[in-house]
């Protein structure tokens, strides 16, 4: 076997006094990809930044193709041919991708028809700012600008992060055929481990062991010491990738340049091809990883069959066709705040009856019996609420209540139904006293759990100083801007701006001026509504930092009052916030939602969130009410109370894990996740990554 182009003998490295890892072996060999796989905390950034000269091992040597690098610096070390893709992607935002293309070492070339072959989609962009491109086409960049260098060793941390699943299986193919075809070993760390597996020709596992120490033994699939669940697995190819790769390898030098096109479109359809589900090879190779280390799934995220949306309803209630209508109905309450003017959401209303048709109509019923629903409106008075509250506890047949968009009348709407014992189920929390609620169960998105992932992202962006704003008339926002603000502290970024505004501004240039918006690194907006997400814009504009201003925002502002400001110019670097899928987003659960309200004449309506969070509300106390059904139980308000707290989800928009009840002080609480989307051109929210949690270890204070 040729020489490694890299080799790990008995290194041991971390930060300060402490080692991060410890006595590791490992090898890669030119034109061989390893995967570097293991839980949070284990190492392999760690590992990384060792080969590159970031991190300087306490013991032990690192070579590169024969050379030990402890006397090379950084610089030396890059300008040998170790390129290095770290997580976060590291492009410039103000540079364009052709300026990426020519930026480089003192007399080094770099060839941009590399970068153009690999990755034709660059092409038409190269004369775009990075800082525009979306998370997918940055991700590309990174990779792209490593291998016009043409590296002996390519490290890649983390390519999937903030990125959807189907963009990963777009962008590590390529990296496999430019590893084939130019001899380049390959250390990829990888959260995603069935995409990481699918190209890799071995794997090695870190585990942390029962001290501080992380372990790596080497074996063909043994391990030395169980205790350490730390193996090294070899991954079998197909031998059609493997025969074309070395085909690739004997042309390289003799092809002419007119064949590049050919070339390019080869490339296209091969990642077309590799874009499916995993392979069984691969699939494999995973279950015997995972069998292997009971730990590792925890580490590297929810497997890929978790992260995909519900979007067969029908399937998800239990059932098909027309409900039986010689059944007994099984009944439920729909309450929201409507007909007004301030009300924060009435479509929510349609897409409870839209659910409620197409349970009816399409999902069998609740096991063949109707689902009847009995539909109360809060105008703008407490009376309204109480009133609706005490109709549904008085009602026997009412078995189960669904809330819409409620922030007037809460508290008396929920202290009419506790003495009924009748649970409650909510979408989107408006205020705490949902959070409380003992009957209560809030599927989507919560004021005290889902404000912390903000600071996991802002963490995730490399974020250093922060401008908070919000509407300070507004209790519940008050409140969520207190969270952020804890959150982000507990992650360690300190220089935060907090400064509030009256939800009637509509110009906001006095408190971003006070809260030094523009010369901090994130703008986020705790906001109330869409139309302070136009005047959010607006202001950065006249401000002349429209273009310039990162901001994350906690709401939807993609209501037709935003579309309509400045004609819908909101810029790319705009990322928001959302506990289901946002509309617009490239998501099967959009134009799956689509579909079912086009059934009933109110396709547009499905791209407002709170419509679609209406449907997944009531599809969810189908499901319920079905299964009790099946299991021969009554659908009382008890058994649906004693069901909802042990579901666990997925739910119809929602996160794909629940955890009801488990949150201590808001016993409502059903979930603490959160999607992030970046608007990546009008009415366009890219999906970035996975789920994101609060900060680990952060307690949110319970207000």
């Amino acid at each position: 076997m040729s020489e490694p182009a890299l080799s790990f003998e008995k290194v041991s490295a971390g930060y300060g006094q402490a080692d991060v890892i410890r006595e590791i072996d490992l090898e890669v060999h030119p034109g061989e990809i390893v995967t570097l796989l293991g839980p949070n905390g284990a190492g392999k950034t760690t590992t990384l930044r060792v080969v590159s000269g970031l991190v300087t091992p306490s013991r032990g040597t690192v070579r590169y193709k024969g050379r030990d690098l402890a006397r090379l610096s950084p610089t030396q070390r890059a300008r040998a041919g170790i390129a290095h893709v770290p997580e976060g992607r590291g492009v410039f935002f103000g540079l364009t991708v052709a300026e990426h293309l020519r930026l480089g070492y003192r007399g080094e070339t770099i060839d941009p028809t590399v970068v153009y072959d690999y990755f034709p989609a660059l092409r038409k962009l190269r004369d775009r700012p990075a800082g525009l491109l979306s998370g997918g086409e940055q991700q590309m960049l990174a990779v792209a600008r490593n291998l016009a260098r043409r590296p002996g060793l390519l490290l890649l941390d983390e390519l999937s992060l903030g990125l959807a699943p189907v963009l990963v299986e777009r962008l590590l193919p390529v990296v496999r055929e430019y590893s084939s075809e130019h001899g380049c070993g390959v250390l990829l760390v990888e959260q995603h481990v069935p995409l990481a597996l699918e190209i890799a020709d071995r794997c090695y596992v870190l585990s942390t062991a029962t001290s501080s120490s992380t372990s790596l033994l080497r074996g063909s699939g043994r391990t030395a010491s169980c205790s350490l669940r730390a193996i090294s697995v070899t991954l079998p190819r197909r031998k059609e990738g493997r025969d074309r790769a070395e085909r690739r390898r004997e042309e390289q030098h003799a092809e002419p340049r007119h064949t590049r096109h050919t070339r390019q479109e080869e490339r296209v359809d091969m990642l077309e091809r590799s874009s499916g589900p995993v392979r069984p090879l691969a699939a494999a190779a995973l279950g015997l990883v995972l069998g292997m280390l009971g730990v590792l799934a925890a580490g590297a995220g929810p497997a890929g069959a978790a992260l995909k949306p519900v979007t067969d309803y029908a399937a998800y209630v239990g059932g098909h066709g027309k409900a039986n209508p010689k059944l007994s109905p099984i009944t439920i309450g729909v309450v929201n705040q409507q007909p007004s003017t301030n009300a924060i959401a009435p479509v929510w209303t349609t897409g409870a009856k839209v659910a409620v048709s197409y349970v009816n109509q399409h999902a069998g019923g609740i096991d063949g019996h109707p689902l009847e629903a009995v539909y109360c409106a809060i105008p703008t008075t407490v009376s309204s609420a109480t009133t609706c509250g005490q109709e549904f506890a008085d009602n026997s047949a009412i078995s189960a209540v669904v809330a819409g968009a409620i922030d007037i009348g809460n508290t008396v709407l929920e202290s009419a139904l506790v003495p009924s014992k009748k649970p409650i189920f909510f979408g989107v929390s408006i205020s705490t006293v949902d959070e409380k609620d003992p009957y209560g169960f809030i599927l989507f998105d919560t004021a005290t759990q889902v404000e912390a992932p903000m600071a996991s992202f802002a963490k995730n962006l490399h974020v250093k100083s922060v401008s908070l704003v919000y509407p300070s008339n507004i209790p519940g926002n008050v409140y969520q801007a207190g969270v952020v603000d804890d959150a982000l502290r507990y992650v360690g970024i300190h220089t935060i701006y907090k400064v509030g505004f009256t939800s009637a501004a509509t110009n906001f240039s006095a408190p971003f001026e006070a809260a030094h918006v523009g010369h901090t690194t994130l703008l986020i907006s705790v906001s109330s509504g869409g139309p302070a997400c136009s005047d959010t814009y607006l202001t950065l504009k006249s401000l002349g930092i429209a273009t310039k201003t990162r901001v994350l925002v906690n709401v939807p502002c993609d209501t037709p009052t935003v579309a309509k400001a400045d004609g819908g110019k909101l810029p790319h670097d705009w990322y928001y916030l959302s506990a289901n899928p946002l509309p617009g987003s490239p998501t099967p659960a959009v134009p799956a939602m689509e579909k079912v309200f086009s059934l009933y004449g109110k396709g547009p309506v499905a791209f407002n969130a709170w419509a679609a969070d209406a449907f997944g509300q009531v599809v969810t106390v189908a499901k319920l009410d079905t299964e009790l059904l099946r299991a021969h139980k009554k659908v009382t308000p008890a058994n649906v109370l004693a069901k909802a707290r042990g579901f666990r989800g997925p739910v119809v928009q929602g996160a794909p894990h629940l955890a009801c009840g488990r949150f201590k002080g808001t016993p409502a609480t059903c979930n603490d996740l959160d999607r992030f989307f970046q608007n990546t051109a009008p009415t366009v929210m890219t999906p970035l990554g996975t789920w994101i949690g609060p900060p680990k270890g952060f307690k949110p204070p319970l207000s």
